[in-house]
């Protein structure tokens, strides 16, 4: 793989959570499924997050956990389902939680907004149809992984438009670059927690302050300092007062957590040619979803 090659694939990828956003406006469609069921948008937000962790089946605090290992601080302990047991979404044994077939049923319904937000949406089917000729082929390499299933499970087997196709094929992609860079850090022995403060610094945070700010959305303050006494205890960081230096072993080992991720990622990845051409439809794609009315769609 050329450096060209490298930047390019870093470019696409860079784009995947603006493309996704501007399709179904961010979070909308998960706060219109919840206020219609009188829930808070976090506690939808669970539910859907026990279902991708284990496919349906039961789920512990642990399991759910171990679903997303970068955010410590999220709500998903036993007084957090409350409202979910009390609307009869789910229900509760001596080990977990069960999603009923009612919460099942309001799974499906986000699906459902979430493709007529889509729908809505104004994208040349021409250039929607060029990008997703592009990713579908990829997507369909995925590891058949509980997570992956899950989801497909609840798109269904068909995608209505050439935009939907594209908008299905990106998000399952964002979600494997996420398994492909933890078994890589799982292998060189950290946490998430631990994975997640060392590559915010490798990224540019130099100070606790800014650590603790990078990492708020997730962490609470207190994980973030036990996380870099961890780092320091490893001889990843040098910690002096508040500011952080990562030193030149951790910078290698972390170099080269990102380079097995970006080689297991992309090897199905097109290059030269049709990899440029990709760049340039997904980033007129994206900046169409921004700009467009949200009907009329005309091809080009």
């Amino acid at each position: 793989m050329t450096d060209l090659d490298r930047a390019t694939r870093q470019a696409v990828l860079a784009e995947f959570p603006t493309f996704i956003a501007r399709c179904t406006h961010g979070h909308a469609v998960l706060a219109l499924v919840s206020e219609r069921h009188a829930l808070a948008a976090h506690t939808l937000g669970l539910l859907h997050s026990a279902y991708l962790a284990n496919g349906g089946r039961p789920v512990t605090e642990a399991i759910l956990r171990a679903s997303l290992p970068y955010a410590t601080r999220s709500r998903l302990g036993r007084e957090h389902w409350s409202s979910l047991i009390s609307a009869g979404l789910a229900k509760a044994d001596a080990a977990g939680w069960t999603i009923t077939e009612r919460g099942m049923a309001v799974l499906e319904e986000l699906y459902r907004e979430i493709r007529s937000e889509l729908s809505h949406r104004r994208a040349a089917p021409a250039l929607a149809g060029r990008v997703a000729e592009v990713f579908e082929p990829i997507r369909e390499r995925v590891p058949a992984t509980p997570r992956a299933l899950a989801i497909r499970h609840l798109w269904g087997q068909t995608s209505a438009t050439p935009l939907e196709e594209a908008y299905r094929a990106v998000w399952e992609l964002s979600i494997y670059r996420d398994a492909c860079f933890r078994r890589e850090w799982e292998r060189s022995g950290y946490s998430g927690p631990l994975i997640d403060a060392l590559t915010h610094v490798w990224q540019g945070a130099a100070t606790i302050d800014d650590l603790v700010s990078r990492l708020g959305p997730k962490q609470t303050r207190e994980t973030v300092l036990e996380s870099v006494r961890a780092l320091s205890d490893r001889g990843d960081l040098v910690q002096d007062i508040d500011q952080l230096q990562l030193v030149d072993t951790a910078r290698t080992i972390r170099n080269e957590i990102e380079d097995r991720t970006d080689a297991a990622y992309f090897e199905p990845w097109p290059t030269g040619v049709q990899l440029e051409r990709l760049r340039t439809d997904f980033t007129r794609l994206t900046r169409e979803l921004a700009t467009a009315p949200e009907t009329g769609a005309t091809d080009k």
